[in-house]
């Protein structure tokens, strides 16, 4: 029974000093009900706990953000809700009566109509740094609504524009990097296969080199050619020369 480990557990650790405080470290939803502290037979004290199953949502600075919260609200009552932060009022709205909590005002709207139809949301315009925290909502002079509770965390715009900027510029490094290390292989085998275009003309080739192969074979002709010129010329020079030894001849006889 709670009541039993309560009075074990005080009994090992906190009697002798005056403090009958009973902490519960990470409560479960099983640790709900009512708790009691006995001493020498009697009740000291009654506590209810109350375990919230909250919800989690998160917004970035500036933007607007809904609460959603629901309950069985009787249409005979008049308009009763309030909301709360921690230990702070951020709305209270009885019949026609509105109160803001500090850092709040002109930035709060829920909604009468949907009050009527069980809908409790509170929204939140411009959001702050100072918004985050945990929110809960109670109608009908105590009544809790569901969830049991909404956890709101707010981030910095600014801090994710910076994380964004950090990630652009690793890209880019990287992109440079590659870009680079690519451009210098490039030139490295031009180059190579230049130099070895100047020095390898005489070797021999094979046509699984096609550059090489067809540079040779571009210089082959050009020797052809040479060759074929300067056979014609020592024809054509031979002929003269017999035409000439021929006319000779015949003046002689």
């Amino acid at each position: 029974h709670k009541r039993d480990t309560w009075i074990q557990l005080k009994s090992l650790y906190s009697e002798l000093n005056g403090d009958l405080c009973l902490i519960i470290p990470s409560a479960v939803y099983n640790d709900n009900g009512y708790y009691e502290c006995v001493c020498d037979n009697n009740v000291l004290q009654d506590v209810k706990l109350e375990v919230l199953v909250p919800v989690k949502i998160s917004a970035k600075v500036g933007d607007t953000v809904t609460l959603n919260y629901y309950g069985l609200t009787d249409k005979q009552i008049p308009y009763n809700v309030s909301y709360t932060k921690g230990n702070m009022t951020v709305m209270s709205v009885k019949e026609d009566n509105l109160t803001t909590g500090p850092g709040f005002e002109n930035r709060l709207h829920v909604s009468k109509d949907a009050y009527k139809q069980g809908d409790l949301s509170l929204t939140i315009d411009n959001i702050q740094l100072s918004d985050q925290g945990i929110y809960e909502c109670f109608f009908n002079l105590g009544n809790r609504g569901n969830p049991d509770a909404v956890i709101l965390t707010v981030k910095d715009t600014q801090e994710d524009e910076s994380t964004w900027w950090v990630a652009l510029w690793v890209l880019v490094g990287i992109f440079l990097t590659i870009a680079l290390q690519t451009s210098g292989f490039c030139i490295y085998k031009c180059y190579t296969k230049k130099e070895g275009s100047r020095e390898g003309l005489d070797d021999d080739f094979t046509e699984d080199e096609p550059l090489r192969w067809g540079e040779k074979k571009k210089m082959d002709d050009s020797y052809v050619n040479l060759e074929m010129e300067e056979l014609a010329v020592h024809i054509s020079t031979a002929e003269r020369v017999s035409q000439k030894d021929e006319g000779t001849g015949r003046t002689i006889q």
